[in-house]
């Protein structure tokens, strides 16, 4: 027997009264397991036959910055406000599926 799980996307957002409801082991396991939804995707498009990392500016990076809660808060709702319109795209043939890692904050 073949058992096949997917992901709903529409089922990603944890809202902030569930969040404040994890305990610290609970966060870490929500963690864990977004780190290995991002790991298996990775390898899957690493796997692909015509995977190209450098012509489909994949990119990962951390980056240490040193920000005041105002401006943590701005760097996030200026990332919303450039991601957002585009999640409302839809697939084209001269549209490419860009996966993004992000943190919600509310």
């Amino acid at each position: 027997m073949e058992r096949r799980y997917r992901l709903r996307h529409d089922r990603t957002v944890v809202d902030t009264d569930a969040l404040a409801a994890l305990s610290p082991d609970d966060h870490r396991r929500v963690f864990a397991t977004s780190m290995a939804v991002l790991v298996a995707e990775f390898n899957a498009y690493l796997d692909r036959e015509n995977a190209d990392p450098i012509a489909d500016l994949v990119g990962y990076r951390r980056h240490a910055i040193w920000l005041t809660r105002g401006e943590l808060e701005q760097m996030i709702s200026e990332l919303r406000r450039v991601i957002l319109p585009l999640l409302a795209n839809q697939p084209t043939p001269d549209r490419t599926q860009c996966r993004t890692a992000t943190r919600r904050l509310e």
